[in-house]
């Protein structure tokens, strides 16, 4: 029980740190005044406005939401596609999961991002092993995100871009936008698949196994390592000399 627990305070404290270092919230030294125009210079690249990518996918998101989430609803726990046995179908749903963290780090979309392409994936093979990440995911998204929010209420503003926005109605509507394509689906999706507590108080995986929570657990290094390559070379070092950079 130790191990789960300190396995979890280990996830948790990790998420939140890349989901920091997504949003440009770097740490600080114990002299705030002594901090280096190399790191401000950084963290002030790292949270440019959006690209046409980014707003092409915030404007598409709520769209494809409900039809998508329609469809993991109705998913069986065990997947309708090939047999996870088959080591064809896992090596090439591993790759999958590979290569859309890195590479939608390296364009520097959110790890938000990654989770609806695993969802996306989920929904169109059906597979055990991409629903079960899927489900994992969610977690790591509901857990990094609000809990960041939580420590840190200003990180809200990643929403809108950092932008000053005047309106309360405008910071509604960015809040219910997050919402409908974060916090909800993200509850629906472990509400659906993931773990539960019957009725007698018997606890089930559900569709999750420990398999999957290993499958899921290295992708958010994954993005942040893209999110990295992605900087030029003499900002990266700054990250390193931050502490940042997970080699």
């Amino acid at each position: 029980c130790s191990s789960d627990l300190s396995n979890s305070i280990w996830h948790y404290v990790r998420t939140v740190w890349l989901s920091r270092a997504q949003l440009g919230v770097f740490v600080q030294p114990a002299n705030k005044a002594m901090r280096s125009e190399t790191c401000a210079k950084t963290a002030t690249t790292l949270v440019s406005p959006w690209s046409p990518l980014q707003g092409l996918w915030k404007s598409r998101l709520p769209v494809i939401a409900v039809p998508v989430l329609a469809g993991l609803q109705q998913l069986p726990n065990g997947g309708s596609g090939p047999q996870d046995c088959e080591w064809w179908s896992t090596v090439l749903q591993m790759a999958f999961l590979i290569a859309i963290s890195a590479y939608t780090g390296f364009l520097r979309l959110p790890f938000s991002c990654t989770w609806w392409l695993v969802l996306l994936a989920a929904f169109s093979f059906q597979t055990k092993l991409l629903l079960g990440v899927a489900t994992v995911l969610s977690l790591s998204v509901l857990v990094g995100w609000y809990g960041l929010r939580l420590l840190h209420p200003q990180a809200v503003t990643a929403l809108w871009a950092g932008t000053d926005l005047t309106g309360c109605w405008e910071k509604g509507f960015w809040q219910s936008w997050d919402l409908c394509v974060h916090g909800a689906p993200a509850c629906l999706v472990l509400y659906w698949h993931g773990p539960t507590i019957g009725l007698t108080g018997v606890a089930s995986m559900g569709l999750v196994s420990w398999a999957m929570v290993a499958a899921a657990l290295p992708l958010n290094v994954l993005w942040f390592w893209g999110l990295c390559f992605s900087v030029p070379a003499v900002e990266r070092r700054a990250l390193r000399g931050g502490g940042l950079w997970p080699l």
